[in-house]
Formats: structure tokens, C-alpha cells, sequence
């Protein structure tokens, strides 16, 4: 009688699967019931049953729906941060460095979109606001770091402090996001916005004054 060679024994499966995986399947889930239904509208089990987990899973790894979104954020600003360190600005003049940026910057918000206009602020004014300023600090700090620098090479106002013209920098970037998205009443931006934004930016940071100050001559 001829014997049967042995046969391999694939692993068995774990009984359930790493909790990195499980928070990364819950983000993932939640990322798209906030594109369905909004964040206001999302509860956690909506999040739980497309994820296929329990309630119980989800208070594992997250306190509450407020809690999914700030990790949300925070990796949309890590991936954004990581574009715009990629960007060789020693290699640039200014008003390319600044374009490169806008462009890079809005290149990922564009690619979260589904996401990003269904996070509007009033939806999600319930986040402690030190916890906000803990998500955005990669992108604070680019920005400083950016500005610190255009300083020390000549290229920008001193007549203001590196810290105001980052915030100049971020807060005409993100304010521009709506037009960008088309959200703006039925005008949507063109197609050369980024690049205008940019050229905006540059403009002011050479031309910045102390709120005030007359201009020279």
C-alpha cells in the first residue's frame, strides 16, 4: 500500500486580528461613513458594523467619534507635512519654493477631499482645542521653520516676526480650500488658483509691515 507524502499545514489564523490592524480597519471605516453621512450625522455604529468589529473594539482604541476624527486629521497633516519636507527648498528661489508648497499642500487635501468638506469647523467644535494645536503642529512647524529661514537668506519681511508670516502662509492656504473644492456659492477655482494663492503669498511676505506703518517714500 503506497503512502500519501505528507502535506504541508498552512498557519492557522489568529482568532483575531492585531489591534494595529483593528484601529486602522475602524479608521478606515469611519472615514467613510463620515463621506456618507457627514461627521455630525456618524455614530460609532455605523463605524462598528462597516467595520465588521464591536462596540466594544472601537472604546478600545478610541473614547469617543471626536477622538476617530482628530486621528483622522492627524494623519492627513503627517502626510502633508511629509510632502512638503520632501520639497528641496535651499534649490528654489521664493516664488518657487512658495508655489511648490501651495501646490504640494493642496495636491494632498485634494486627494482626502471625499473626507476634508465633510469635516467642516462647526461639526467638529466639540475637539478640545489643545488637542487641534497637538494635529497641526507638523504643519505649524514647516511653516515657522520655512519662514525662520526665507528671514536669514533676505528674501522676506523683517519687519514681522517669522512666527506671523507662517501664519500668514497657513491661513491663506487653508482659507483658499473651499474655492478649491468648489464649495464657494457656484464658483469653483480654476485651474491655475494654486499658483495665484502662491504668488499672493510671496507678495505679501516681501511686502509685510507692522500694522500701521507707512509705506517708504
Amino acid at each position: 500500500m503506497s503512502v500519501a507524502p505528507p502535506q504541508s499545514v498552512a498557519p492557522k489564523r489568529p482568532r483575531t486580528s492585531p489591534p494595529e490592524v483593528r484601529r486602522a480597519e475602524l479608521l478606515a471605516a469611519a472615514r467613510q461613513v463620515i463621506v456618507d453621512k457627514g461627521f455630525a450625522a456618524m455614530r460609532v455604529s455605523d463605524v462598528v458594523a462597516l467595520a465588521g468589529l464591536s462596540q466594544g473594539a472601537f472604546y478600545l482604541h478610541f473614547k469617543s467619534k471626536e477622538e476617530v476624527v482628530v486621528e483622522i486629521m492627524r494623519e492627513v497633516v503627517q502626510e502633508t507635512a511629509v510632502a512638503l519636507r520632501a520639497i528641496p527648498q535651499a534649490d528654489l528661489s521664493l516664488a518657487d519654493a512658495i508655489r511648490a508648497i501651495v501646490r504640494n499642500y493642496y495636491a494632498v487635501c485634494l486627494h482626502h477631499r471625499s473626507v476634508l468638506e465633510r469635516l467642516d469647523s462647526p461639526t467638529v467644535s466639540g475637539v478640545d482645542q489643545t488637542q487641534w494645536a497637538a494635529v497641526y503642529e507638523p504643519l505649524n512647524s514647516f511653516a515657522l521653520e520655512s519662514c525662520q529661514d526665507w528671514q536669514r537668506r533676505g528674501l522676506v519681511s523683517t519687519a514681522v516676526g517669522a512666527n506671523v508670516l507662517s501664519w500668514l502662509m497657513i491661513d491663506a492656504i487653508n482659507g483658499a480650500l473651499p474655492r478649491l473644492f468648489g464649495r464657494a456659492g457656484d464658483h469653483r477655482a480654476s485651474t491655475d488658483y494654486p499658483d495665484l494663492i502662491a504668488e499672493w503669498i510671496e507678495a505679501a511676505m516681501r511686502n509685510l509691515r507692522p500694522a500701521g506703518a507707512k509705506a517708504a517714500g
